[in-house]
């Protein structure tokens, strides 16, 4: 068991080694736009963690459970490479055929969520997750749409291949982290803030498109459920201290990127609302997006990763605080 483990490790790193190279070469071209190499970054490094806490915390319990696990592995590197070709070429029907992975990938996710709610027990740990990867398939969308220069109510394309940022990083990804600290405290007070977080996600894309009360609105709501979550996070890491001085300082750092860019969010939702420009969506990609991305989404992700009570490879049943039923 224990060289299947190392083997297993061996290859998520080389695999790492691998995707950080061709996103290195890609940035030094200076062909991609800072937005897509972000992109690209979520599926070569953040995929496959997600895949690997989701092997480990939903336990597969069936053969059809672990096929599916085990076919979103087998699609992550075609879908980066197609996603990166996508990006460089020119072509809308070769564009449309190296998105292809990328759209697969994301429906296999879907797949597993839709799985996972049918067949397992409903609790609020189930549910995060299934919304994440329910979500996660609008951002293969919307690169679609940005490819084919197909505008959805007049937004301009920049806006929609932000929208494929938006749901791999807070449909995807932010879901799945909730998941984890709501699994870790199991508290009811949690509860209410990750179902809002969770369900202000789309909204937000929603109301960009055509409501923009319901923009301000729901970033409003997103961002101060994301702010509490980050409290939760920060006392966490303070729990983790102990055992693990690593996984604590990557939640502490994971947290504190909330309380700069959710903050940058929510007035930016305001002014534009009232249609004052103060803060310009340049910097928010920079600012925003960025701290967002890497220092909320990837470190967060890199926390759970290497926590030493995933690695004992320990299941637990739903507690009764997180069930429905």
């Amino acid at each position: 068991m224990l060289p299947e483990k190392t083997s297993a490790r061996k290859w998520l790193l080389i695999r790492f080694a691998l995707a950080g190279l061709i996103l290195l070469i890609s940035g030094a071209t200076g062909y991609l736009e800072w937005v897509q190499l972000v992109l690209l970054a979520g599926i070569a490094f953040m995929v496959p963690m997600v895949q690997k806490l989701l092997d480990r915390s939903v336990c597969p319990s069936s053969r059809i459970e672990q096929f599916i696990l085990r076919a979103s592995d087998l699609s992550w590197f075609p879908a980066l490479i197609g996603l990166l070709i996508t990006f460089m070429l020119d072509g809308k029907l070769v564009g449309l055929l190296t998105l292809s992975p990328y759209v697969l990938l994301t429906l296999i996710f879907a797949l597993h969520g839709l799985f996972n709610l049918a067949t397992r027990p409903l609790s609020m740990s189930t549910v995060l997750i299934a919304c994440g990867e329910l979500y996660y398939p609008v951002s293969a969308i919307a690169v679609g749409l940005w490819k084919w220069e197909q505008t959805l109510f007049d937004l301009p394309l920049g806006i929609i291949l932000l929208t494929s940022l938006h749901f791999h990083y807070a449909g995807f990804c932010l879901p799945i982290l909730l998941a984890q600290i709501q699994r870790e405290f199991r508290s009811l007070m949690l509860n209410p803030i990750c179902l809002v977080a969770v369900g202000s996600i789309p909204l937000v894309g929603i109301g960009i498109a055509a409501f923009p009360f319901l923009e301000c609105l729901s970033s409003i709501c997103l961002g101060m459920s994301l702010l509490a979550v980050g409290v939760w996070q920060m006392r966490l890491a303070i729990l983790k201290w102990k055992n693990s001085r690593s996984v604590a300082l990557f939640l502490l750092v994971s947290a504190l990127s909330l309380f700069v860019s959710m903050p940058m969010a929510m007035f930016y939702a305001v002014y534009e609302y009232q249609e004052l420009v103060y803060l310009h969506i340049p910097t928010m990609i920079r600012w925003h997006g960025t701290l967002n991305a890497f220092g909320f989404c990837l470190c967060g992700l890199l926390a759970w990763s290497i926590n030493p009570e995933f690695r004992t490879g320990a299941k637990t049943a739903p507690h009764p605080n997180e069930s429905f039923r």
